[in-house]
């Protein structure tokens, strides 16, 4: 019997399929999904080069970006101890980014015996703020091939 556990992890931006870190994972995604946490998560973009979720709840300063409501849209991978280590390492956990566990709902293709799309508890990683001059991504969407908002 293994005693490794299974971590789920939801990830939208350089970690995703065709992004320059998915080697980390290095697996195909259980899904497509989102998150509906437009009153505690905001996406912006980090300087052109990667995606953040900023925490809106810890001390974000509001004045500067668009509150507007945003679902953000990624994808939801089983990983083990070993390789959330390695996504720690990669994200900065916990020196630059925090993160903590939320409910992603499947997009389309999963659903349950009665038809509803299904939800997973998953890990996802934010910041508390972000750095200065970084706009919203109203779209909360991240093209990892193009490195960019959609």
């Amino acid at each position: 019997m293994s005693n490794k556990k299974t971590n789920f992890v939801f990830v939208y931006g350089t970690l995703q399929r065709g992004g320059r870190f998915h080697d980390a994972i290095d697996q195909k995604p259980l899904g497509r999904a989102y998150l509906d946490y437009s009153n505690q998560f905001k996406m912006v973009d980090i300087h052109g080069s990667y995606p953040a979720l900023v925490n809106t709840t810890s001390g974000f300063s509001q004045e500067s970006h668009d509150l507007k409501p945003t679902v953000i849209h990624g994808e939801v991978y089983a990983v083990d101890d070993a390789t959330m280590e390695q996504l720690d390492m990669i994200e900065g956990y916990p020196s630059l980014y925090n993160r903590e566990v939320v409910t992603a709902t499947f997009l389309g293709e999963r659903r349950d015996e009665f038809g509803f799309r299904t939800d997973v508890r998953c890990w996802v990683y934010y910041m508390d703020d972000a750095p200065e001059g970084c706009p919203d991504i109203p779209s909360g969407m991240w093209n990892p091939i193009k490195n960019q908002a959609v």
